[in-house]
């Protein structure tokens, strides 16, 4: 069995360590589109010719299924690729959506993400197929992104959270998608800032929580690669600052 997962940086790593985590006996690849990278101020076209491409990398090179570790590049696959690829590849949305819609009592639900993924509403519309009641507040974060892809910006996430993100205290949300898997690593500091009163959803981990693979492999150990489309040293600093766990994979350059 063999897995590839990718996102445009690091953020999908928090995904793709929870699924070795979760798999440890499954075959699983990583790329990190650092070349592209951020997905989420770019335009559908330009989206929509870098992920094709990596679709088709991937299904070139015979992996059994592709997990995009991206909530933008999801809404692309959703909206423009799907029919072709669907069963080869899952996305983040629809779980991550789910577990906020099962989660919440009030049903008042926040959500950050990029500019794109706000713009396009995914959410919005999302939550609503499940649950019409649910009230959904989103709040566009692109320049959160790239702080959350440094080791040594925790002063000024620490002042962007307490700057921006009043206005969910204020509209008395239970439940808070990060709609960006970059921002996963906030996972601990929104909690404190919300005093651990709302109930945060890393996306792309409900994903993980729901896939099923054969059993009779269990008992192998997988082997795992990490590849970057950018420059492989930049990276392995990132990948190391922030997910110490993942410190003995070694980072290769993929040229695609």
């Amino acid at each position: 069995m063999r897995v590839a997962i990718f996102d445009s940086g690091t953020g999908g790593l928090s995904i793709f360590s929870r699924f070795i985590e979760t798999f440890p006996w499954v075959d699983t690849t990583y790329l990190g589109d650092a070349l592209n990278f951020p997905y989420g101020t770019k335009d559908t076209k330009q989206l929509l010719r870098i992920i094709e491409r990596i679709i088709a990398f991937f299904k070139s090179e015979n992996y059994d299924y592709v997990l995009i570790a991206c909530n933008t590049a999801s809404i692309i696959y959703e909206r423009y690729l799907k029919n072709r690829y669907d069963q080869f590849v899952f996305d983040v949305i629809q779980s991550t959506a789910l577990e906020a819609c099962s989660l919440s009592f009030n049903n008042r639900i926040g959500v950050i993400g990029t500019e794109y993924t706000i713009k396009s509403c995914i959410y919005e519309e999302t939550i609503k197929r499940i649950n019409p009641c649910c009230d959904v507040l989103s709040l566009e974060c692109s320049d959160l992104v790239g702080m959350c892809e440094q080791t040594d910006q925790n002063e000024q996430i620490d002042a962007y959270i307490k700057n921006r993100f009043s206005i969910f205290k204020k509209e008395e949300i239970d439940t808070f998608i990060l709609g960006c898997t970059h921002y996963n690593v906030l996972y601990h500091k929104l909690n404190q800032y919300f005093n651990y009163r709302v109930n945060i959803i890393s996306s792309g981990y409900a994903l993980v929580s729901t896939m099923r693979f054969n059993h009779d492999e269990q008992n192998k150990k997988g082997h795992y690669q990490i590849y970057t489309t950018g420059d492989k040293c930049d990276f392995k600093s990132k990948k190391d600052g922030l997910h110490a766990n993942l410190e003995q994979i070694k980072v290769n350059f993929l040229n695609l």
